[in-house]
């Protein structure tokens, strides 16, 4: 029986316990096809600009002592690579010491921080190494955490990273590696923020014109400030030399900063603060010259006066910001919704914002990405059903719901989800994830494809013998795909 709408990503080798395995809202029973024993499990997930995907993960080889390595499976399902995947790093000084990013050009680039010094590597489609090692990429002696990266699309990459240079702080610093492989600024980098303060938890993205931009939380004699920098390709600070500050304090949770891209130089910040008793959404559009697009304070783009959280962005390159977020509007219960302006603000579907899933209960951790369609896709959490179950929504250009108002269920019956990921692969098409720890110190890694209306199913192949077929947890025959790992 086929289901156009959904398949299964990849054939388990270590057969998990049935006791542990989600089940779709069929009944049908779901098995991971990747599990790790371990504490601490993070992993990322990115398009390959080719409809297949890479996912990279932690390998916790020792208690406290993480591996790292990768995996890119095809746009028919197949991994490409070995089957316990690419190995990355042997030891990274913390399980969140790392980030992965496309390279542009069909790749993946990884920097993570191991031994206190900063790393990057860049494999190509097959596996193998395209830059040189040794991979450091400063001679400092300063201890390094909190790597981060955005390619430059040319096959390069700014990588961006916090250096304890002082005994009470650390300062950003930031390299561009051309796509060759060479350190293109000088041997020690480029200090993003000459602000005398503690810099800490940066993120990345390419500004559309070459460089890239810079945000992060900043903290001096106790007060917090969320501020941002632009870097040419030279490696020179366009924003002043200490950048800009977009608000402060930082907001509430102080975690990392949410940026994305606009293009032209261009980017939109995101954070939460409490305002009238409540906590609101608010962002910041910041030009190419560093100047604020929206009013000082930034732009609250939710209505009515009720706690918003957790906010996602996503630019489409050209000022238009798609958002979501959760919202307790009801009094009862979390929900999730998503709005869409353009570069002057204005709301750009008609309805204005919409509920991605309208049902009575509690939705959290919310994801989305562009649909390659000029719309969105949108994944998140939801107890609808009694317990945690996984549900995606896309949105057109109008702002219609295109999988029902309610949302299309992927997945129920998890134990303890983590957030889940999502990646565009081909215009109307997606791969989700999602790691789930079914008992203390056991997590589960699934994925599976999500076809939107007028798409024909991807990541399908023909299965190699019946046992493939009956173990390919729910996909109909000739939708299988092979195995990321067996650790």
């Amino acid at each position: 029986m086929q289901r156009s709408w959904l398949l299964i990503g990849i054939l388990i080798l270590a057969v998990a316990d049935s006791g542990l395995a989600q089940k779709w809202n069929t009944g049908e029973i779901l098995r991971p096809f990747f599990m790790e024993e371990s504490e601490s499990f993070i992993y990322q997930s990115h398009e390959d600009d080719h409809g297949g995907f890479y996912v990279t993960w932690t390998h916790e080889a020792a208690p406290h002592h993480f591996s790292l390595a990768s995996q890119h499976v095809s746009n028919n399902g197949a991994a490409l690579w070995d089957q316990t995947g690419a190995p990355v790093a042997a030891d990274l000084s913390s399980a969140n010491d790392w980030d992965s990013f496309p390279d542009g050009q069909g790749g993946l680039i990884i920097t993570w921080v191991e031994g206190g010094r900063t790393h990057v590597k860049r494999l190509g489609p097959d596996g193998k190494n395209v830059w040189p090692d040794p991979s450091t990429i400063t001679n400092s002696t300063s201890t390094c955490s909190n790597a981060t990266g955005v390619a430059d699309v040319r096959g390069g990459a700014y990588l961006v990273w916090a250096e304890r240079r002082y005994p009470d702080r650390s300062v950003l610093m930031a390299q561009h590696v051309d796509p060759e492989g060479k350190l293109g600024w000088t041997s020690e980098a480029q200090r993003v923020s000459q602000r005398p303060s503690d810099q800490r938890l940066p993120r990345a993205v390419f500004d559309g014109q070459g460089g890239v931009i810079v945000a992060w939380n900043d903290f001096r004699e106790n007060a917090s400030q969320l501020q941002v920098q632009r870097l040419d390709s030279q490696g020179t600070r366009l924003w002043g030399g200490q950048g800009v500050v977009v608000t402060a304090p930082t907001g509430i949770g102080q975690d990392a900063p949410i940026l994305a891209p606009l293009g032209g130089g261009s980017a939109v910040v995101a954070w939460v603060a409490q305002q009238s008793g409540v906590s609101r959404l608010f962002l910041q559009s910041v030009d190419a010259a560093g100047h604020f697009h929206f009013a000082p304070q930034g732009l609250n783009i939710t209505y009515g006066s009720w706690d918003q959280w957790n906010p996602v962005l996503l630019g489409d390159g050209h000022g238009s910001i798609w958002s979501g977020w959760e919202d307790y509007r009801n009094h009862f219960h979390w929900q999730v919704f998503a709005g869409n302006l353009d570069q002057n603000a204005h709301i750009v579907w008609p309805g204005g914002e919409v509920a991605l899933g309208a049902v009575t209960s509690d939705q959290a951790h919310l994801a989305i990405v562009d649909d390659g369609r000029k719309g969105v896709f949108a994944v998140w959490l939801d107890n609808r059903a009694g317990g945690s179950g996984l549900y995606a929504q896309e949105v057109d250009a109008q702002g219609q719901l295109l999988l029902g108002e309610r949302g299309r269920a992927i997945a129920e019956g998890m134990t303890h989800p983590s957030t889940p990921k999502i990646v565009n692969v081909a215009p109307g098409k997606a791969a989700i994830f999602w790691a789930d720890r079914q008992k203390k110190g056991r997590w589960a890694l699934y994925w599976s494809s999500l076809s939107g209306p007028n798409t024909t199913p991807p990541l399908s192949r023909s299965p190699k013998n019946k046992a493939e077929t009956d173990s390919s947890s729910g996909a109909g025959a000739g939708e299988g795909s092979g195995p990321v790992s067996s650790y």
